[in-house]
């Protein structure tokens, strides 16, 4: 159940619903409560994304940064990517030009690893 609220909350949040924030921190915890891995960085990415949009840049580095971690360790490669973006253009929007080229690298070596590693 707490996949479909992640969902749903999401959704909310990505079209301009803020209140959907409340209903995604609760479906956060719910998914800790489970120990949901991939769910909990999935929701906090989501997090992430709607902390940059309200201007706060500590949580959602915060949360890319856990996030991250858990597909580097999970080996979830176009996840781990399509983070790694997210967490660049936090950074360009704060102006940290050196975190930016870091973060958009290792996203790059990510996608070469995906690519590595897909059938043909």
């Amino acid at each position: 159940m707490h996949r479909v609220r992640a969902i749903r909350a999401a959704a909310y949040l990505l079209s301009g619903h803020r209140e959907a924030l409340d209903e995604l921190k609760q479906t956060l915890a719910h998914a800790r409560a489970l120990d949901d891995h991939y769910w909990v960085a999935f929701i906090s990415q989501y997090l992430g994304e709607a902390y940059a949009e309200l201007g706060e840049f500590e949580r959602a580095e915060e949360n890319f940064n856990a996030v991250a971690d858990y597909y580097r360790s999970a080996g979830i490669y176009p996840s781990l990517a399509r983070v790694l973006q997210s967490l660049s253009e936090l950074y360009e929007r704060q102006g940290r030009k050196g975190d930016t080229a870091h973060a958009r690298g290792e996203a790059q070596r990510a996608a070469r690893r995906l690519q590595r590693t897909a059938v043909p």
